[in-house]
């Protein structure tokens, strides 16, 4: 998985500066949970890229997916 697939995982899933309440209260919770909030909920897409990874990777499990088949 590179940062963009991750960016595009994390838009599609629960970003946490989501315009939805909800989607972007679960999107924040999985970015404190799993990297913290090192850059703030509405530049997340700045973060580095093993963050974004670890990132998505909490989004795709939150949605069901299986993150073994991402690398």
């Amino acid at each position: 998985m590179t940062a963009q697939d991750a960016i595009n995982h994390i838009q599609a899933l629960y970003p946490p500066d989501s315009q939805y309440e909800e989607t972007r209260a679960i999107g924040r919770d999985l970015m404190d949970n799993t990297i913290g909030n090192k850059v703030g909920y509405n530049k997340w897409r700045d973060l580095p890229d093993a963050d974004l990874i670890t990132l998505a990777k909490a989004n795709l499990s939150e949605a069901g997916e299986c993150v073994s088949n991402f690398a």
